[in-house]
């Protein structure tokens, strides 16, 4: 279950880092009280400049300090569906965010144009971050990367296969036993 910093019904969202983080807390402490255990925090990552990136980024940093072992997780697409820029650089920073922070869920759209095959980009920037961190090296030179040419008017432009190198993270979950998601009546995932 994600728990967000939010009261939706009431319309109010906390500002600043130090109010998510409260909020956050609180509400992982009231649904451990449950019993619930399979949790992921959302402090809430906003779009650039307004409501602004860098003070939603700042939540994220302040709740992994005070609760390291919760997982975290972050919509990337709040960021590169609301920038004309390159989503594949962002993208790749994201994926180096989600490491450093140990950032275990990335939600990524790639609908629009620009966007499209941006679920392929983040998963490869999370190896290369990944990589880069077991060997304690700058996000290069490992044999991943992110460099290609994308049109955001959607028109083909010859590009170079990928790299043949594939990181595989292993876990213990056997995902043929994992439970299959469920759209909400609502509209969102459960």
């Amino acid at each position: 279950m994600v728990f967000l910093p939010t009261n939706i019904k009431e319309g109010l969202m906390p500002r600043t880092a130090e109010a998510r983080v409260s909020s956050l807390l609180k509400l992982r402490d009231q649904l451990l009280d449950q019993g619930l255990t399979k949790l992921a925090a959302d402090p809430i990552i906003q779009m650039p400049i307004n409501p602004g990136f860098a003070q939603s980024l700042e939540s994220y940093l302040a709740y992994r300090k005070v609760d390291s072992l919760t997982p975290m997780m972050t919509c990337v697409g709040n960021v590169t569906e609301f920038i004309a820029a390159d989503a594949i650089g962002i993208n790749g920073l994201f994926g180096c965010l989600a490491v450093e922070l140990g950032i275990q869920l990335l939600l990524m759209t790639d609908v629009s144009i620009k966007c499209r095959g941006g679920v392929k980009e983040i998963k490869r920037a999370r190896d290369l971050a990944y990589v880069a961190k077991v060997k304690q090296a700058p996000p290069k030179g490992h044999g991943i990367s992110l460099l290609m040419a994308k049109n955001r008017t959607g028109t083909d432009l010859p590009i170079a296969p990928p790299e043949k190198l594939e990181l595989r993270i292993i876990t213990e979950t056997d995902s043929s036993q994992a439970e299959p998601f469920l759209l909400d009546p609502k509209g969102s995932f459960t």
